[in-house]
């Protein structure tokens, strides 16, 4: 008695599932996720050098911040990669019409992003920027949960962002305490 394979659609990667899409709908779909989540980014990014010029940035940015704006830049990116990514994922296992709430959980996650860059950096309001990081975190856990309920890779894919979002929260606070 011989055993033969499943001829199942697998995908050459173990870690993707098959998909009900074809692959150039999947590059598509990857390069808009990427794109939306990467320009709330860039608009984040726009914030920062508005007031850069100002005293309040030049104390905040002195030549001990350089080094830390560059890995901070870095990990945003990575952030904002890795949500598109774990998005991406579901989407291509699932219609967006099954995907409502991650779909919306996702897209508030990019603004409480960008309100937290205009609250740190635009506003100069370090409370409502720690309160919206306090959000961004609750809403980074959810999708998390929401992914692995549908997709585990997913949902290990926003494990990354949590720990980002966290120590920025916690230097934050370090800032909100030293800045009465």
């Amino acid at each position: 008695m011989s055993v033969e394979p499943s001829h199942s659609k697998s995908h050459p990667l173990f870690w993707f599932k098959s998909s009900h899409r074809t692959w150039p709908e999947q590059a598509v779909g990857a390069a808009i996720f990427l794109l939306v989540s990467l320009a709330f980014e860039w608009l984040a990014g726009w914030l920062i050098q508005i007031p850069s010029e100002t005293a309040w940035a030049r104390q905040i940015f002195s030549a001990h911040w350089t080094f830390a704006a560059a890995i901070s830049h870095s990990a945003w990116t990575l952030y904002h990669s890795m949500a598109a990514f774990a998005m991406w994922n579901l989407w291509r296992r699932y219609s967006l019409a099954f995907l409502k709430i991650e779909l919306a959980v996702f897209l508030f996650q990019l603004f409480l992003e960008a309100g937290w860059a205009l609250s740190f950096f635009f506003f100069h309001e370090s409370l409502l920027a720690l309160v919206s990081l306090i959000f961004l975190c609750c809403n980074t856990i959810l999708a998390a949960l929401l992914y692995w309920k549908k997709e585990r890779f997913s949902g290990q894919a926003m494990i990354p962002p949590f720990f980002w979002i966290f120590y920025v929260m916690g230097v934050n606070m370090a800032i909100c305490i030293s800045n009465p």
